[in-house]
């Protein structure tokens, strides 16, 4: 077939073509074998390319979107997370996973089966300088058609977890806990007693693929055990259970997904994040993928074991 069938020929001294286009084009030529001489060609097929380009782009965000209401259904099924008559609070704290975990769900109970209800609650830290627009919370969950309960607590006088790898910070001794891990079990056992004020039998979090992972180096690192936060894990000490539904999906997929969705951002982030070690840890799972762009996948298969 004729190369006219595909090309519009320009000149060379038109000034139109863009040395970056140029170079594509000649790529482009020599791929089809048409030869130096048409080096200049250029506009329908670098168009068309260009135009594929972009589709694909576009497709990638909207697959990605798909992969994210996937995997949170997958994870339901394969642990078995969600059964008939369960009352589910989930923990909103204001971040793009609590607030795509309490839309996921709330979708999810829609669905005739299993038949579920959910309720929504954020935890207001006293003393801890992070804010979340409240309103907005209110606003959001309740154009899910979910209730949001406001409680309050402080990261003062944290107890034992007895959570051990699911705290994924060190828990013995007579040392002071980090903030971090202060606060975390503080808001942690508040929902716990929200929960119970509202009848409900499991707490949902927000925790995806990475944070196991992270986890699962850090109980590695400073408890000499390999374990990590279990997609389900039944709290006898408080008759409730905690499920994971994001377990399966990467933080960069829930980012895609807030972006899409336009989720508001937190008014003021927690001053100790970027000074924890779970932000540390995020560096080396990140540094680890460039080693093996294969890591999550086969680690995450290792601490699968571990459940």
């Amino acid at each position: 077939m004729s190369a006219t069938l595909f090309f519009v020929r320009s000149s060379a001294k038109d000034g139109r073509l863009r040395k970056e286009n140029r170079n594509f084009a000649i790529k482009i030529a020599k791929l089809l074998r048409l030869g130096n001489k048409n080096k200049h060609v250029c506009f329908v097929l670098l168009s068309t390319f260009r135009n594929f380009a972009e589709e694909r782009r576009k497709k990638g965000k909207e697959m990605g979107k798909d992969k994210v209401t996937r995997l949170f259904n997958e994870a339901l099924k394969r642990y078995q997370l969600i059964t008939d008559g369960d009352r589910i609070l989930v923990g909103l704290s204001g971040g793009k996973d609590s607030m795509a975990l309490l839309e996921l769900l709330a979708r999810r109970a829609r669905i005739f089966v299993p038949r579920f209800e959910v309720e929504a609650a954020f935890v207001r830290m006293t003393d801890i300088p992070y804010q979340s627009d409240e309103d907005y919370l209110r606003a959001f969950a309740a154009s899910l058609g979910v209730s949001l309960h406001v409680v309050e607590t402080s990261s003062l006088d944290a107890t034992e977890s007895g959570e051990g790898a699911d705290a994924g910070l060190p828990s013995g001794g007579e040392q002071k806990k980090p903030v971090c891990f202060q606060c975390s079990w503080q808001r942690r056992k508040k929902l716990f007693e929200t929960a119970k004020e509202l009848g409900c039998n499991k707490i949902a979090l927000g925790h995806h693929r990475d944070d196991l992972m992270q986890t699962a180096l850090m109980n590695l690192t400073f408890q000499g055990q390999f374990s990590t936060m279990r997609p389900m894990m039944a709290m006898d000490r408080f008759l409730m259970t905690l499920i994971r539904p994001l377990c399966l999906i990467r933080e960069r997929e829930m980012e895609q997904w807030a972006a899409s969705h336009g989720y508001q951002k937190q008014i003021k982030n927690c001053p100790f994040e970027s000074a924890s070690t779970r932000f540390n840890m995020k560096h080396i799972v990140a540094e680890l993928e460039q080693m093996n762009p294969e890591f999550a996948y086969t680690f995450y298969r290792a601490i699968e074991r571990t459940f």
